[in-house]
Parts: C-alpha cells; structure tokens; sequence
C-alpha cells in the first residue's frame, strides 16, 4: 500500500511494501473465455512450473490470482495485454517467468500484476517500439507491477520503459536495463510513484536524458539503483517531492539528483554526480522549499551539494566534490550543518554569505574549509573511514567517533554519543 507522506514526517518513514504470494496453479476466476487463448508463436524463452508459488514477499500471504498468464499456453492467457483487456479494476494478474514481447496499456484499471518468478525470470520486451509499460488513464492507489524486467523501450520523447500520467503506481522488484534513445527511462507526470527494489542501469539516453523524470506528483524510493549511462544528465530529475532511503544514485555526466523548484529527503542513501552529487534550487528567491539530507554519501565532480533559494538541513553525511564539498547560495537562514563531513575539496563550504549554522562537522583534505561561509571545525583531522568513499565506516581510534552533538536526540543507534559521519545517529544502521 502507497503511504503518501508530508516531507515533515519524512523521518518516520516506512517504505515497507505489501509481499504477497501468489498461486499461479488452476483456479476458477470470473473471466472465462469462449475463445482458445492466443497462440503464443510471437514469443520466446523458456517457462518454468505454472504450477510454481510465484514469492513476491515474505508475509506468508497467499492470494490466488483472478488471471494467469503463460507464453507456452498452459495459463489463461499467452499475452499478458490480452489479460489486461480481459480485467477489471481490482483484480490481480499472475504471470509465469518467459519473455513476452510486447508492450502494455493499463487502460485505467487498477491491477496488480505479478511475475511469479521475479525480474530475473520474467520479462517484458518492447521490441524497441515505444514505450513498455503505459499508465496514463488515471490508475488509482493499489495499481502495481512487480517481478518483472522491462527492456527494449524506445521513446526519445517520452519514457522508454514506462510512462505515468495523472495516475498512481507501485513498482517492485523491477529491473529496467537495455532501453534505448530514451529521454528518460520512466516519466511521471502529476503521477504518484512508489519504488521498492528497482534497478535502472544498462540503457542509453539521448543527451540530457534522465533514468526518472518526475514532474509534480510525488517519488517515494528505497533501495533504488538508477544510473544516466554515458550521455544522460541526470540519475533523477525532480520537480515535486522525493523521497529517498537505501538508495543509489549515479550520473558520471551530470547529476545524481536535480531537484527544480522541489522538496527533498534523501536518508541513507549514496548520490554522485560528475557535476554535482544533488543539485538543489528555487530560483525565486524565497528559500522555502525543503531540502534533507541524512546519514547519505553526496559526491561529484565539481560540487558534493549544491543548494540555491531552499532550506537545507545535512545531517551525519558525507559531502565532497573538488570545487566545493557543500555551496549554498541565498538559502534559509535557519539552514543547518551539523554531524558531517566536508571533505576533498578546494572549499570545503563555500556560500555567499553567513547565512547557515554549522556545528559538529568535520573538515579533512581542503585547500580551505570554508569560502564565504562561517563554519568552525569541531575536527580537523584525518577521519580514518575504512575506504573513501566506498565504505565511510569509521575504523577504530577515528577521531569522528563520540565527537558529535550531545544530547539525547542526536544519539548514536546504541545509546552512545554521536559520531560524526554517515553512520551516526539516530538514523545510522
């Protein structure tokens, strides 16, 4: 179920989706059929079992499907379109592992969809022509597609695996790879979308092009990989509110995440960028909107974090990039800094004026700490993680360990003080 949550609440996020079982044996349904199932000669790969458990979770929650749906006709249906045509709103469609060429329309209907035997085994090839997956007829809440991979989606114009319009959708267990030309490999507009194990990676872009655009709506996302390939500009691009945790952002061209006139939590999550880690702005100079950013790893090229007209608040993260870890400009004046690391960088803050509180971080490896910005170091000092930057652990005798703030609502997991970095606090894990 689709929780949608005010950025306020953000920290209290569940992100926990609904697994289900699904039998995908004989069942009896209220959509028999006069007709002989299509042939399935326009298909290929190899079907396990159909009378396999497809596992979309671990509640031990069974749910017999109202439709089945095999290549090699041992199910209601060989195409998974014409069992779409043949649902209702409501009901839930099982679908076996084989490769299915051919490309979807929701036709506004809220279904649950379901490769039994996840994305690995059950895929959806577009053949490249057009997009995918399409829900853009106002699919309500409850609308999901799970265990499936998608591939061959081509759309220059639009999303080359699925596109989202005025409409609700819960994504899970999806991989999107091997896409081409695509202006951005899933577009939501006014959409609400809901990713839990999602992986973007392996797709070509045209330049400028962005693994999720996501235009007014919502984005809520945990454990999400999403790469912009070689000619991409951004991982993500965001103009409403994003919800990030567990996740992995990467554009070695561009920006992991670029959020234009929007709202931001990004918790737990690693965000690189060739030019910056996460590019936030307003523009209209009332620095409103809100920009979190907790227990992550945020690095580029040029700048770790770019914030511009918003409110920012960095907690217990990691910040680098070789022009400025962190930059701000005209942000809130109440915008803080506190338990993180800015590091690698020829400014390790660089703003145009004071207007910031900065306390409990750390400063290693800068030409100059700060640039503009009022920002003391509460250390000075080699931080000892395990790796940099691939594994931010602090290694025994860091000088990042119990230097954080005191008090109660900065504790560490396990009851100590906090320590300075990505893996302190209250929301380190």
């Amino acid at each position: 179920m689709r929780t949608l949550l005010p950025l306020a609440l953000a920290a209290t996020l569940g992100c926990h989706s609904t697994k289900i079982l699904i039998d995908t044996g004989d069942s009896s349904h209220s959509h028999d059929s006069d007709s002989a199932p299509p042939d399935s000669d326009t298909h290929t790969g190899e079907t396990g079992d159909t009378g396999d458990t497809g596992d979309t979770g671990d509640t031990g929650h069974v749910v017999l499907p109202d439709i089945t749906v095999d290549c090699m006709g041992s199910a209601d249906y060989t195409l998974i379109q014409d069992a779409i045509d043949a649902s209702t709103s409501g009901d839930i469609i099982a679908v076996a592992p084989c490769t299915y060429h051919e490309r979807l329309h929701l036709q506004g209907r809220t279904l649950e969809v379901y490769g039994t035997d996840g994305s690995a085994n059950t895929i959806i090839d577009g053949d490249l022509g057009g997009t995918v997956l399409n829900v853009e007829d106002g699919e309500s809440e409850g609308t999901r597609f799970a265990g499936f991979t998608l591939t061959g989606g081509l759309d220059s114009a639009g999303g080359s695996a699925i596109e989202l319009t005025s409409a609700v959708l819960d994504l899970d267990d999806i991989v999107i790879t091997g896409c081409d030309d695509g202006y951005t490999m899933i577009l939501s507009e006014i959409g609400f979308l809901d990713l839990t194990d999602v992986t973007i990676e392996g797709n070509d872009f045209i330049d400028g092009g962005a693994a999720i655009r996501s235009e007014a709506g919502g984005l809520t996302a945990r454990r999400l990989v999403a790469d912009c390939g070689e000619d991409g500009a951004y991982a993500i691009y965001e103009h409403n509110a994003t919800l990030l945790d567990e996740s992995t952002l990467r554009c070695a061209s561009g920006y992991g995440l670029y959020s234009h006139h929007g709202e931001l939590h990004v918790e737990r999550s690693t965000v690189t960028g060739g030019i910056a880690g996460i590019y936030t702005e307003d523009e209209l100079d009332t620095p409103e909107e809100r920009q979190l950013v907790s227990n992550s790893a945020v690095g580029g090229g040029s700048i770790g974090m770019d914030a511009r007209y918003v409110h920012v608040q960095v907690l217990n993260s990691v910040l680098w990039g070789t022009d400025a870890a962190f930059s701000f400009l005209g942000i809130d004046t109440a915008s803080t800094l506190t338990n993180s690391v800015f590091t690698g960088a020829l400014c390790g803050i660089s703003g145009d004026d004071g207007r910031l509180i900065a306390s409990y971080n750390a400063f290693w490896a800068n030409t100059a700490d700060t640039c503009a910005a009022v920002a003391a170091a509460t250390v000075s000092a080699d931080p000892m993680f395990t790796a940099f930057p691939d594994d931010l652990t602090l290694q025994p005798g860091s000088p990042l360990i119990n230097a954080g703030a005191t008090g109660a609502a900065y504790l560490d997991i396990d009851g100590t003080r906090n320590d300075i970095g990505r893996w302190g606090g209250p929301g380190g894990y």
